[in-house]
């Protein structure tokens, strides 16, 4: 029976998704199917040594040109066997993003303000899907999704 977990897992490790996080392009981003700015991502630093994250700063442009950006730090799990995020870079395997303390982004309305993300990697590979809690509604995780 262990066997055959450790064989699953060995598959899941090397399977061919898409990379959840890519450096550079701008992805758009929706909170509760509403239009909520756009996203790029920069690798910033390793967390967490070996087993860790990799930490990438998210720049988050308002849907609102007027309103500029606001800054987050996300953390992506490495990969199982991934010890480095030059390598968990190239490595497709699905993962789990989330947001570090001070995190800030807008909302479905355009209003910038603090948010906890936590996100996941769709089967069908780029886009990153999951809840995000804004500050202002502190109660109403909403759903939002990074294409």
């Amino acid at each position: 029976m262990r066997a055959m977990q450790l064989a699953a897992l060995a598959i899941l490790s090397f399977s061919s998704a898409a990379h959840a996080l890519m450096e550079g392009p701008p992805r758009p981003i929706s909170v509760a199917g509403s239009p909520a700015g756009i996203a790029s991502f920069f690798l910033a630093a390793n967390v967490g040594g070996p087993a860790g994250a990799c930490a990438y700063y998210m720049d988050w442009q308002s849907p609102l040109l007027a309103a500029g950006s606001v800054p987050c730090y996300v953390n992506e799990q490495k990969a199982l066997g991934q010890t480095s995020c030059l390598g968990n870079r190239t490595f497709d395997a699905p993962t789990v993003v989330t947001s570090a303390p001070g995190c800030q982004g807008f909302d479905r309305f355009g209003l910038p303000g603090d948010v906890v993300l936590t996100l996941g990697e769709s089967p069908a590979g780029l886009t990153l899907n999951g809840v995000a809690l804004f500050a202002t509604s502190p109660f109403l995780p909403e759903p939002i999704s990074i294409f």
